[in-house]
């Protein structure tokens, strides 16, 4: 398997591990029921311990509802890297967005369960991250269906 080393396979153990995430921060602005214009998700920060072997990432996700203020909500999540040479193989571009993948479904609930409210709650799309470079941000608009990197 590419990537993987004999030992990897017969352990079984996999190169990474997803430790959790957080909610940072939450600034939520919906003033009335105004549909969902566009949403934004972008990698803000990276970090690799190398003592520890654990990559954080910080993620914001912007929101804008018509006829509304940005709503932002900051998260950041841990990944414990079992294998280093798997890690040193990928670009971190790469890295980032695979990592975002993996918190996404995790994300989307936390998004859902804040803005159900008075209104029905935000639903974010299932996006295929991993291939878009989530460091300059990706912009994601549901009218016309499409991603803008």
């Amino acid at each position: 398997i590419y990537g993987l080393k004999e030992e990897q396979m017969v352990n079984n153990t996999p190169v990474y591990e997803f430790l959790g995430y957080r909610l940072l921060k939450a600034n939520y602005n919906r003033q009335n029921n105004n549909p969902l214009e566009h949403f934004t998700i972008k990698s803000v920060k990276s970090i690799f311990n190398e003592e520890t072997s654990v990559y954080a990432l910080l993620l914001e996700v912007t929101i804008k509802f018509e006829n509304d203020d940005h709503s932002v909500f900051i998260f950041d999540s841990a990944f414990k890297i079992n294998d280093l040479s798997w890690k040193q193989q990928i670009p971190e571009e790469q890295l980032q967005s695979l990592f975002v993948s993996v918190m996404f479904p995790f994300v989307r609930g936390k998004i859902y369960s804040i803005t159900e409210d008075l209104w029905i709650g935000i639903i974010l799309p299932i996006i295929d991250l991993r291939q878009i470079d989530l460091s300059k941000g990706a912009k994601f608009s549901p009218k016309n269906n499409e991603i803008n990197e």
